[in-house]
């Protein structure tokens, strides 16, 4: 299963009727879900051309990470997978060489950019957390793939 076919099945997790009481939990937590009825609405705020500014972006990112160090369900990492599709699908498509096929590209990206956000260090990075998630994922997949 590719990238892209992969966010049909990630958003059906979103969308899932047993997250209701997971989010709502989420909302009572984190000041930054708040303004959102749902997970999927959330998720969709995330997309850039959304016009949620930087700083909310931020702090809902942080807010997912948050829930998803403190208890690690597929709701939370399907919500980050899916608002960061757009810089994972260029990451993936920036990676060059024959040394992995498609598929496990496209696996060592996804499961590179899980691992960073269950070690993302949220007590002291306190900002530009989009910005880190992004270059630590970076690093990680161009140090994961072997050279050609």
């Amino acid at each position: 299963m590719g990238l892209k076919d992969l966010t049909s099945a990630l958003f059906q997790e979103v969308k899932s009727a047993g997250n209701t009481r997971r989010f709502e939990q989420a909302k009572a937590r984190h000041a930054a879900l708040a303004a959102y009825d749902t997970l999927a609405q959330l998720v969709l705020a995330l997309d850039l051309s959304s016009g949620v500014d930087y700083g909310q972006r931020d702090a809902i990112t942080r807010a997912l990470i948050a829930e998803q160090q403190r208890e690690p369900h597929p709701a939370w990492s399907s919500a980050l997978l899916l608002a960061y599709y757009p810089m994972l699908s260029h990451l993936r498509h920036r990676v060059q060489g024959d040394a992995l096929d498609g598929d496990d590209l496209e696996q060592t990206v996804v499961s590179t950019f899980l691992e960073q956000i269950a070690r993302y260090p949220l007590e002291y990075r306190r900002d530009r957390t989009c910005m880190y998630l992004r270059q630590e994922t970076t690093r990680a997949v161009f140090g994961r793939v072997p050279r050609a």
